[in-house]
């Protein structure tokens, strides 16, 4: 189910010179962990302007960039089952947590760090992507 969680729905992170702050080792806050149930999604958008889809797969929160590298439509909406994500528009399978993906698509999805810190969810870039 695609929900969009509490205030924290529209994330972006800037410094108090007005810069945006680098996601590479900033955590950006989704939203308390109880707003995203098992089978519940949520799209934020970074500082990067990146849209970044949040998804509870079986209890596993996974972070991965919202566009298929298909058409770059909206991956929001996608059935999801057993850490797979299906594009809703062309039926690209993507792994959620590799960003791997199947035909139609182009290429992988980008992949976030996802974690729970202080009863929030959330989430950053990977330290080994550029």
């Amino acid at each position: 189910m695609m929900r969009p969680c509490s205030k924290w729905s529209a994330i972006r992170s800037t410094s108090a010179m007005g810069d945006h702050i680098s996601l590479k080792s900033q955590w950006v806050p989704v939203c308390p962990v109880d707003e995203l149930g098992v089978g519940d999604q949520t799209t934020i958008e970074l500082a990067s302007g990146e849209q970044c889809l949040v998804i509870n797969s079986d209890g596993e929160l996974f972070a991965v960039s919202a566009l298929c590298t298909h058409r770059a439509l909206s991956l929001a909406g996608g059935i999801v089952q057993r850490g797979v994500i299906v594009c809703p528009w062309h039926r690209a399978r993507f792994n959620l947590a590799t960003g791997q993906g199947s035909r139609p698509a182009s290429g992988p999805i980008k992949t976030y760090e996802v974690a729970e810190i202080d009863d929030y969810i959330c989430v950053r870039e990977r330290e080994n992507e550029s």
